[in-house]
């Protein structure tokens, strides 16, 4: 049954299901509830959410396709402190530009310093350049600030490469109790189990 006209709502509306995520992500909440249909939620997210748009673009694994999104946002807002968070953790997990993405980052924690998410952009930006002692310091840090997967499953990545295979286990036990639908982690767990038991 379709929708009557003028009741579809923007992707970031209150009681959109995706909320709790939207809120861990930082998104705006948006009061926007009388879209006629996919198509104008598609177009009013592109021009009054870019930034955010663009981020659930990536997640749709269209990378090209975000970057040109938040390149376009920065250019009409260069303080636009999600934008240049979100380009900037792009670029480190693309392993692109690390340069570009530390002085992103840096100016939306200039903006916001207590943001877990930009914290953790940070922290992982520490962990591509092999700062391991610093990116630890910052991803125990973002922890404190926001209880989201991805920080927990970066602490992992970290400990483990430290060689510290309890604490890599706790938090990846601990990204995998906030998202349980992580069948790679679930797979490292296996193997550190395991290496405990030889």
């Amino acid at each position: 049954q379709l929708p009557k006209r003028g009741t579809m709502k923007c992707l970031l509306h209150k009681d959109d299901p995706n909320r709790k995520h939207y809120d861990d992500l930082g998104f705006r909440v948006c009061p926007k509830d009388n879209i006629n249909n996919p198509y104008q939620v598609r177009q009013h997210m592109k021009s009054k959410h870019r930034a955010e748009w663009a981020a659930i673009e990536t997640e749709r694994t269209d990378k090209e396709k975000a970057e040109e999104h938040l390149k376009k946002a920065l250019q009409l807002r260069p303080d636009y402190h999600e934008a240049l968070n979100y380009l900037g953790y792009l670029y480190i997990e693309e392993n692109k530009d690390l340069g570009a993405a530390e002085i992103m980052i840096r100016r939306a924690l200039e903006m916001q310093p207590d943001n877990g998410a930009y914290v953790d952009s940070l922290g992982w930006f520490y962990f591509k350049k092999g700062k391991l002692q610093e990116s630890i310091k910052a991803l125990e840090r973002a922890s404190t600030l926001l209880e989201d997967p991805v920080i927990y499953e970066h602490l992992g990545e970290v400990y483990f490469k430290l060689g510290d295979n309890k604490n890599a286990a706790l938090n990846w036990q601990k990204s995998l109790k906030l998202d349980p639908a992580q069948d790679e982690l679930k797979k490292k767990l296996e193997v550190l189990s395991q290496e405990s038991k030889k």
